[in-house]
């Protein structure tokens, strides 16, 4: 560990060096993104105001392999587990399910970078659902009722472009 304090370049070099992003950032520090933008834009080359912060930051540097944030399923390992579980999911479906542009898994399924917070947590939750599931038919279910999740959510927006998995 450094003997320099820690400052808000600390802070981007260690999201940077791990993957992470800014949401995820906020979360694990317990900041706003409005508090996040300060500490990095203010205390880029300066030590962080808060001496609890920046031991935080140490702690969460020096003990990454206690890294409390959920590890986010891939989208495309999720869109194929439930394509088997249900054929009519097609990349177009998966896209809606998931609240995004019907080609967003056209283009993206493949590139997990691409995913916003949103949609990362969404699959998270859905992936554990699955994982919780204690047969095919229990998974079969847990599809059939984040669609129903889904189909609502659209249909009160009205689209009714996922209206063909009534029944």
């Amino acid at each position: 560990m450094t003997e320099q304090p820690t400052t808000g370049a600390s802070v981007l070099d260690y999201i940077d060096a791990h993957g992470l992003k800014r949401l995820d950032a906020c979360w694990l520090l317990g900041i706003s993104p409005w508090r996040f933008g300060k500490i990095v834009t203010e205390s880029e080359q300066v030590p962080l105001r808060s001496p609890s912060m920046a031991i935080l930051l140490r702690m969460v540097m020096q003990w990454s392999d206690q890294n409390p944030l959920p590890e986010y399923p891939k989208p495309r390992k999720l869109y194929d587990r439930v394509h088997a579980l249900d054929p009519r999911i097609s990349r177009r479906v998966f896209s809606m399910a998931i609240g995004c542009h019907p080609s967003w898994a056209g283009t993206r399924l493949d590139q997990p970078d691409y995913s916003s917070p949103f949609v990362d947590r969404l699959l998270w939750w859905l992936d554990r659902r699955l994982d919780a599931a204690r047969s095919r038919d229990e998974e079969r279910e847990v599809v059939r009722e984040w669609l129903a999740m889904a189909q609502s959510e659209w249909r009160a927006r009205g689209d009714s472009r996922l209206d063909f998995f009534d029944g």
